[in-house]
């Protein structure tokens, strides 16, 4: 986990089995089913797998909420 980030998002891509993602004690079944969590606060680990798996995850560092940037879009507040 990142040092004060806020909410995670999370989802596994490629042909694999196993790889669940565990928030705190509950497997959750991440391939191609995006998840939310709080990746600074719950505690969080991947079970093994077998096969290519790729995890994309996004979150945003705290103390950076509502900073417009490049990947702000026209017309949300930030132009």
């Amino acid at each position: 986990s990142g040092s004060g980030q806020l909410l995670s998002l999370i989802v596994g891509l490629g042909d694999y089995t196993g790889g669940e993602l565990v928030v705190e004690g509950v497997e959750h079944d991440i391939r191609y089913k995006p998840l939310e969590f709080d990746g600074w606060k719950e505690r969080h680990w991947t079970l093994p797998f077998e096969g290519e798996r790729y995890s994309l995850v996004w979150f945003t560092p705290k103390g950076c909420e509502g900073v417009c940037g490049i990947d702000m879009v026209p017309g949300d507040g930030c132009d």
